[in-house]
């Protein structure tokens, strides 16, 4: 993994939210974020773009993936395909959103909010954060 506070190449590339205003968005402190291999990679379609973002903290995770110029229906189903328990329909984020809750034990969570709005698909998972789905739901408005 490689640093990634500037990743974006042209202006439609997507960008790594910065630590400040991911952690803001979720009510925790986050470190600087590391741009990872995005599983949709090597199944993007020509023209789209993808950064995946991983915010790893001693004790918990976050990863937020960001993909520009894809279709939306095929793209959120091959997101939500990958959940590991099956997904809620959400209102009120992007043009269309779904999301999981799955307990990992200790207390904690794993849980993602997966949306498109237009041709961008932003997909955020919390793993064993405090984080509620609505701060999640919000922070993916955000990023839409």
């Amino acid at each position: 993994p490689t640093s990634a506070p500037a990743l974006a190449t042209g202006a439609a590339s997507p960008q790594c939210p910065t630590a400040a205003t991911a952690g803001a968005a979720l009510g925790i402190s986050l470190p600087s974020p590391v741009s990872v291999n995005g599983a949709a990679t090597n199944s993007l379609p020509a023209g789209a773009a993808e950064i995946t973002c991983e915010y790893h903290a001693a004790t918990y995770n976050v990863l937020i993936q960001v993909l520009t110029n894809v279709d939306p229906s095929t793209t959120i189903s091959m997101f939500s395909g990958r959940f590991p328990v099956p997904y809620q329909i959400v209102s009120g984020v992007g043009d269309q959103a779904r999301s999981f809750v799955q307990s990992i034990g200790g207390g904690h969570d794993n849980e993602a909010v997966v949306a498109t709005k237009g041709k961008t698909l932003v997909a955020i998972t919390a793993t064993a954060t405090p984080v509620s789905l609505a701060q999640i739901e919000s922070l993916v408005n955000q990023l839409l």
